[in-house]
């Protein structure tokens, strides 16, 4: 997620957050008549209802004043309505809502099959009473709403359009796909990812708990319409202005996320490894002054240590003087007499080969860093 845009975007929202709530009548939006409308859903719905036309009108009669899913063009509960009037098909409508309302465990793609799957029973069902009547046609955006209706705390409201503009804009790593193409799953992802960061914008949080406190009676949707609220809102109020992504293919918007996706990785793996690599130059210290300490050698026997500049002694054998560098001792070809002194030498090389190890993993994450 690019946080940039997603600050400006917020930044715009908590400034337009008192005009976008307040009411009609006091020169506002009322944007918050979509907390009504889940509300006056979970209040009248009921699947085993005995007037199961009755009750899926007073459920949807909120809903049926907005232009969320029925506007002058689409008029998706409209047919559902139609339906209804026909003799003998009430337990067809019930039974398809019955199937969409199932319980899938939190499997999206099952719960997505089942949107294709109702919308295809439904408009098979207008093509036979009403030949011609499009308008009546259920489609995916409405009846991935009905299930935000059903169970607003795991489901999210679905716009094309809207969704698009804020996967280019915050630069989703992902397609979610059209048509027949479509993945609510990962449509969902991109919905999940925007809730999980609102926790860094505790503003955001606090206007909306005062909303969701005055409109909220009958439901918890877990944040679930402040995300597509959000969404809607940064389309309706062309939030956008600034952002430079909107506009490319989705191709290459899912290229360039996962190219800025790896690069914030590999930033954390080389802070990570920088870290290690302090850590452990701090922790091997120095080594001690050997200068005059007795000691043997694999093949020379035994000597003194003449000098020692940290790197490199030279020691006076019987037949020989002779210069040796510390990994000598690190390898085991040279014994201190003092064996806690052959320990510290030892212990000095493993924490170089550490960092020898380190500086190599490294140096490889640096030149992908570079080369991306």
């Amino acid at each position: 997620m690019n946080k940039n845009n997603l600050s400006k975007i917020l930044e715009q929202y908590v400034l337009n957050f008192d005009i976008l709530n307040r009411s009609v009548e006091e020169g506002g939006h009322d944007e918050g008549y979509k907390w009504r409308v889940l509300n006056s859903f979970a209040d009248n719905w009921d699947i085993d209802a005995e007037d199961f036309p009755a009750m899926f009108q007073a459920a949807t009669s909120e809903i049926s004043k907005t232009n969320l899913i029925n506007n002058a063009t689409l008029q998706p509960l409209s047919g559902i309505s139609r339906i209804l009037k026909e003799e003998g098909e009430i337990e067809f409508v019930r039974e398809e809502f019955r199937k969409l309302f199932s319980e899938d465990g939190g499997g999206i793609d099952a719960r997505g099959e089942r949107v294709f799957a109702f919308t295809d029973a439904l408009n098979a069902k207008l093509s036979e009473y009403f030949p011609g009547k499009w308008k009546y046609e259920q489609n995916r955006n409405a009846v991935i709403y009905y299930l935000n209706l059903w169970k607003p705390d795991d489901n999210y409201i679905f716009k094309a359009t809207e969704a698009r503009e804020w996967a280019d804009c915050i630069e989703f790593a992902d397609d979610f796909g059209s048509g027949a193409s479509f993945k609510l799953s990962k449509y969902y992802r991109m919905c999940d990812e925007l809730l999980a960061a609102l926790e860094e914008y505790p503003e955001v949080l606090e206007l909306h708990q005062k909303r969701f406190d005055k409109e909220a009676r009958s439901f918890d949707d877990e944040r679930h319409l402040l995300v597509f609220d959000i969404i809607f809102t940064s389309h309706y109020k062309n939030f956008y202005r600034e952002c430079p992504s909107l506009g490319v293919s989705s191709k290459e918007r899912v290229r360039l996320a996962k190219i800025r996706e790896r690069s914030e990785e590999l930033e954390k793996e080389i802070a990570t490894l920088q870290d290690e690599i302090a850590a452990i130059e701090e922790s091997r210290g120095e080594l001690p002054d050997v200068t005059g300490m007795k000691v043997s050698h694999k093949t020379y026997g035994d000597g003194t240590v003449k000098s020692f500049d940290g790197s490199y002694m030279i020691i006076v054998f019987e037949a020989k003087e002779a210069k040796f560098n510390i990994d000598s001792v690190i390898n085991g070809f040279i014994f201190f007499d003092d064996e806690m002194v052959t320990n510290t030498f030892k212990e000095y090389g493993d924490c170089g080969k550490k960092i020898k190890l380190a500086s190599g993993k490294l140096s490889k994450v640096v030149r992908e860093y570079e080369g991306l």
